[in-house]
């Protein structure tokens, strides 16, 4: 309701309502007075009668103050303003029950309350239905982001129609009720109706209703919002969560959202892929947001996290899943083939330090070995083994091969323990070519052959591209070990300058072998002393493990189309969600998904790795239970003569200023007194 001024342009004239105090202090009584004969004997009855007057005068003051208040707004023209629906007096035959499913219908009504927007709204039309005695026919319609009808045809059997209600689920997508409207008019088909909507109107549900408004009043169809009684609106949600490395195992940043009116401390969980917990509070601000953070530990699998805020008004937007990458770990398995009297001379020295760099944190924390067989590979519980100069070649080699077959990534580094012969015959599965022999290159530093600059399109070495390159000519080797044959140029990742391979790969099933046909320790050359040396290893770590630690992360919406390109392969992919698994939609260029549900979902092939991880959080917009805008204020400025009513106050105020003018004239009729 508002109120309106339609002769706004005249409220200069209002301060003329101040005359009457003017004239009412002008007028004062003789300063001097002359008394004579027997006005003296009246003395006592004139004090008595001006005390009376003087009471009279300021009441009349009064009156007339708010007499001419009264004309002056009533002059102005003021008129009250209400929306109403743009109910028909004639009876409606058809009606059709639009009823909100999307995700803010899931807030309780109230701080005491378990129950929801959307089981009010089921229970209230179900209440109408049982007092319905006329003879009207029903279709039910829900809508989200899409709009599904509910029955399949007209009803008259409310019965039925209460029975179709109890089958309406909760949805987790944004409303859309533009689409309801529509599909609505278009089954009443342009004979007229009503429409009963149930929503809490929260969210982008008015959005791009402005043309259906129109339409239905022009085929003469009521829309008849239902008011849902929720209690001081209030929601809370996480809106964005990002993790980035830190000192320790890292940070998770995430921004807290609070639709609501008073403050208070809220409790939140991360919960890791392990299955870890860490819990954090965050005070709130009023319909504001705060930034939070928590420590991640040094060690955690990798995969799709969640963030939950404890909120019980809505609990549908409670999660919030994000991507976490490997976080240390098990993760990566190094084999130590000559771990040396002293730290020094470990073979995975210079190796460990890389991966692990002191002065940035746990960059990946690996498992040190110096004997495969004390282990079996498994893919399960690695993602990368690097094998540093191993004595006995055929230490579990039939787990080995299985795990890169299955998608593992082996990287392998050679030395004064590879017996050539052994190793041709027991790895002839692994390697791209037989070793033909080892050479000496130089017997100092100094002189050795230096390190061809790498081509930079490979995903190897794009971290390079901007700097760093001078690295590679710096690294000089000492030794080399030489292929029997010539090996495609597609597998050759880094060359010598004098044009011998220096790192080969395999593709092996599903993983990759990755070979350094020189030692990684100083043996080889001046390698680990070298700016590209930690880069380099903790790239060749991720490329090696990409396969096995589920290669694309991408992150979407409820109600997103996603559309993941793949490999053209004729093996099974599925979805995996929640445990649950689906076939993947094949398209021309991979598969696809529809997303309805919130969570984790991860696209693999059917017994194979993972080919990518998708994180889908709600609508965030559909989280905000602050209704800025009612469907009726909107359809008012729309079509105003249907949706809104106007009384004007101009005739009320002239009658109560001829009514005070009446009361005027009866205090100012004299009375005669008896002395």
């Amino acid at each position: 309701m508002s109120l309106h001024w339609l002769n706004a342009g005249i409220w200069w004239l209002l301060p003329l309502v101040g005359l009457p105090i003017i004239a009412h202090l002008i007028r004062r009584p003789p300063s001097q007075r002359w008394a004579f004969g027997s006005m003296y004997l009246l003395s006592r009855v004139q004090h008595k009668v001006t005390k009376r007057n003087r009471l009279h005068d300021w009441l009349l003051l009064l009156l007339r103050i708010v007499l001419l208040s009264m004309l002056g707004l009533a002059i102005l023209r003021p008129e009250v303003r209400w929306t109403v629906p743009n109910e028909q007096q004639e009876y409606a035959r058809n009606v059709v029950l639009l009823v909100d499913t999307s995700l803010s219908m899931a807030q309780t009504l109230d701080e005491r309350s378990d129950q929801t927007a959307l089981e009010w709204a089921k229970r209230d039309i179900q209440g109408i239905l049982k007092e319905d005695i006329g003879e009207r026919q029903f279709q039910v319609l829900t809508f989200d982001a899409s709009v599904d009808v509910v029955l399949d045809d007209w009803n008259a059997d409310t019965t039925v129609v209460s029975a179709s209600l109890s089958a309406i689920q909760q949805s987790e997508m944004a409303g859309r009720l533009a689409g309801g409207l529509q599909k609505a008019r278009q089954l009443l088909d342009g004979q007229g109706g009503e429409i009963w909507l149930y929503s809490d109107q929260s969210g982008r549900v008015a959005d791009g209703i402005e043309d259906e408004i129109s339409l239905l009043v022009q085929q003469n169809v009521a829309l008849i919002p239902k008011e849902i009684p929720i209690q001081s609106p209030s929601n809370m949600v996480i809106t964005s969560a990002q993790y980035s490395t830190g000192l320790e195992g890292g940070t998770l940043r995430f921004v807290l959202q609070h639709y609501g009116t008073q403050s208070q401390e809220v409790r939140c969980v991360v919960t890791l892929p392990d299955g870890s917990e860490i819990n954090t509070f965050v005070q709130t601000i009023p319909n504001g947001e705060v930034e939070s953070f928590v420590t991640l530990p040094r060690v955690s699998d990798g995969g799709i996290g969640q963030i939950e805020v404890l909120d019980e008004r809505l609990k549908l937007d409670n999660q919030y899943h994000f991507h976490l990458p490997k976080i240390g770990a098990s993760r990566v398995l190094l084999v130590d083939g000559d771990p040396g009297s002293a730290a020094i001379d470990s073979e995975v020295y210079y190796l460990e330090r890389a991966l692990t760099p002191s002065s940035v944190g746990a960059g990946i924390v690996p498992e040190i070995l110096s004997d495969l067989s004390a282990q079996e590979p498994s893919i399960e519980s690695h993602a990368v083994i690097f094998l540093a100069n191993v004595p006995n070649p055929a230490s579990n080699l039939g787990a080995l091969t299985e795990f890169v077959r299955s998608g593992g990534g082996l990287f392998i580094s050679l030395g004064g323990n590879t017996d050539i012969e052994r190793v041709n015959q027991l790895w002839k599965h692994l390697l791209p070519s037989a070793i033909k022999d080892r050479k000496t290159l130089a017997s100092d530093v100094a002189l050795g052959i230096s390190t061809a600059l790498p081509e930079l399109s490979h995903p190897l070495f794009q971290p390079f591209a901007r700097g760093g390159l001078n690295g590679f000519p710096n690294t000089k080797w000492l030794e080399v070990f030489r292929l029997q044959d010539v090996v495609p140029e597609e597998n050759v990742l880094l060359s010598l300058e004098n044009g011998l391979p220096l790192i080969v790969e395999q593709k092996v099933g599903k993983g990759r072998v990755c070979i350094l046909l020189s030692m990684i320790d100083m043996t080889g050359g001046n390698f680990p002393l070298q700016s590209i040396y930690m880069p380099l290893m903790q790239k060749m770590t991720t490329y090696l493990g990409g396969s096995a630690s589920g290669g694309m992360r991408l992150s979407h919406t409820v109600g997103e189309t996603v559309n993941v390109t793949t490999p053209q392969t004729d093996e099974a992919m599925m979805w995996m969600s929640s445990g649950v698994s689906s076939s993947a939609q094949r398209t021309a260029s991979g598969v696809r998904l529809d997303v309805e549900q919130s969570g984790p979902h991860t696209l693999i092939i059917d017994g194979g790795p993972i080919l990518a991880w998708l994180t889908v959080n709600t609508d965030r917009a559909e989280s905000d239970v602050i209704v800025p805008s009612p469907i009726l204020d909107v359809a008012a400025e729309i079509a105003p003569e249907a949706f809104s009513r106007r009384e004007e106050g101009a005739p009320w105020l002239v009658l109560v200023a001829l009514f005070l003018g009446l009361l005027q004239a009866l205090l100012s009729f004299p009375k005669q007194e008896t002395i």
